[in-house]
């Protein structure tokens, strides 16, 4: 282990990088073994289970515990994300409708549901961060809910977070293979933290 501040911090952030880049990689390979929709959800769980404890500054086997929570998780997590996308589809398709309607009703229905979809997208950060089989779904979304107007500087900087990772990604599609959907999970994981991850935070960074 380098000495150095200078070698330490450097140290650090390359051993951070290269964590995430692994986790990203597997977090699309265990999607993929989910045949996409199905796999989604549960490697979430599983690459945020792996995040949280390297922030407690726990060793562990990435492989082994990615593998380990998405096959305990994968009902849960799939159970989750069918609301969760049940809500986003009826959402979209509302906001569809109202952006090629006219009159004053209709853009503010839209922009009122645009402010919903934006909770609910906070909300679903806030559930997987929270997520385990501890809480059941409906407790989970009771909590994400109100995680988002609890915290709402915590809630902004998730959502600027998503927004901004989604406007590089856009520009750098590379990342997506690579950094981004590990990257954005572990700024909303950090964000959205309990205490002992916020202590964690400090002594990693």
């Amino acid at each position: 282990m380098p000495q150095n501040k200078g070698t330490l911090w450097l140290y650090t952030a390359s051993l951070w990088i290269a964590r995430l880049a692994c986790l990203n990689i597997l977090f699309l390979l265990f999607t993929l073994l989910g045949f996409g929709l199905f796999g989604v959800f549960p490697a979430l769980f599983a690459m945020i289970s792996v995040l949280r404890q390297w922030l407690r500054g726990e060793e562990t086997r990435p492989v082994r515990m990615f593998w380990r929570t998405y096959r305990r998780s994968f009902l849960y997590a799939n159970r989750l994300g069918a609301c969760l996308l049940v809500c986003a589809a009826i959402l979209l398709s509302d906001l569809y409708v109202l952006w090629h309607m006219k009159g004053t009703f209709s853009q503010l229905a839209f922009f009122v549901l645009l402010y919903v979809g934006c909770v609910l997208l906070i909300a679903s950060f806030y559930m997987l961060c929270l997520g385990g089989g501890t809480w059941k779904v409906k407790e989970l979304g009771k909590q994400g809910l109100l995680r988002v107007f609890y915290k709402p500087v915590s809630s902004i900087a998730i959502l600027a977070t998503l927004l901004l990772c989604g406007w590089v990604s856009l520009h750098m599609q590379i990342l997506l293979f690579f950094f981004t959907f590990s990257v954005t999970c572990l700024a909303c994981l950090l964000l959205s933290g309990t205490d002992e991850e916020v202590k964690a935070r400090l002594q990693v960074f």
